[in-house]
């Protein structure tokens, strides 16, 4: 079986900044969610840990996997979308055109095909065996 956990809040999270594929760390709230969430996760029996490579999830993997006594093992393909020039900004900054056009088009903007995101991820989901139970900590 497969559990994903979502990692844990950022500064970037408190200014609704669009993170991506920066490499934003967690805040002392986001710590303590990942702190918690093992605290819930310990009733499962885990094998390991898979993480996005960005800071904010393996920062949460690492204490996840800390708390339970699990390896954490990286996986590029887990990584956030790359929003490309859109990353860093502000939702509420981006005016309703800009965001239309990025959805038209992202490559336009340097960002990652949307093709390319689906592929990567079912790439992950098609190597994974779901026999093992298995936490995936992501965005």
């Amino acid at each position: 079986m497969l559990y994903i956990v979502r990692h844990g809040k950022t500064d970037w999270n408190n200014l609704d900044k669009i993170q991506g594929v920066a490499d934003v760390a967690l805040n002392d709230v986001g710590q303590i969610q990942a702190n918690d969430a093992a605290g819930r996760l310990a009733q499962f029996n885990f094998e390991y840990i898979v993480s996005s490579p960005l800071s904010r999830a393996t920062e949460t993997a690492q204490i996840i996997g800390n708390k339970l006594n699990l390896r954490v093992e990286y996986d590029a393909r887990l990584r956030e979308y790359d929003f490309g020039i859109l990353t860093g900004q502000k939702r509420t900054d981006i005016p309703p055109d800009t965001l239309k056009s990025f959805f038209a088009d992202p490559t336009r903007f340097g960002a990652e095909r949307f093709t390319h995101a689906f592929a990567r991820v079912a790439n992950f989901m098609e190597s994974t065996d779901f026999t093992r139970d298995i936490l995936v900590v992501t965005h």
